[in-house]
Parts: C-alpha cells; structure tokens; sequence
C-alpha cells in the first residue's frame, strides 16, 4: 500500500512537472527508452491502466441554500488518462 502511494506519487510529479517521462507515463508510451515501433503493445495496455480507477473528489460550490435534503454527495471527476497533448509533437521522431 505504501509503495504503491510512493509510485503513484512520483509518477504524477513527473506528469505536474511537465517532464519526458511523465509525458510518457501520460500518453501511455513506454518510459524507459523502449522501441515504440513494433514492442510497446504491453506499455500501451498497462500504463496508466491503474491510474483510471482513481478520482479526484471536488467540493462543487452550492447555488441555492433552500435544498430539500441535507445530503451532500462529493461528485466523481475520472484522471485525464485519455488526454494526450504531445500525441503530434512525438509523431515527428517517431
């Protein structure tokens, strides 16, 4: 549990920080210089596979105070996992 909160942490620093590897990590693409031409099918499946069943929970800002119920409900917002911006940047090399 606790290395699996440590990789997961470093692996979305890498992604804020804006560097190759979570580039990589963000597309889905292998990470440690693997050819991506005809070996990354398995780095295609697996990475960022376990990062879709993580949300981010928000506290939405309420509109009316007259609400029927007292419940509040925190929404689930699903990870960019299918967002790649540099999909036509890496064309180019690859």
């Amino acid at each position: 549990s606790d290395l699996r909160r440590q990789v997961r942490n470093n692996i979305l620093h890498h992604r804020a920080i804006g560097n190759y590897k979570g580039k990589r990590h963000a597309m889905g693409y292998p990470v440690r210089g693997q050819r991506t031409s005809t070996n990354a099918k398995t780095a295609r499946k697996l990475n960022g596979k376990w990062l879709k069943s993580f949300t981010t929970l928000t506290n939405p800002a309420i509109t009316s105070t007259s609400s029927s119920s007292n419940v509040f409900i925190k929404p689930r917002i699903p990870l960019m996992t299918h967002f790649k911006p540099f999909e036509n940047f890496f064309s180019k090399f690859f």
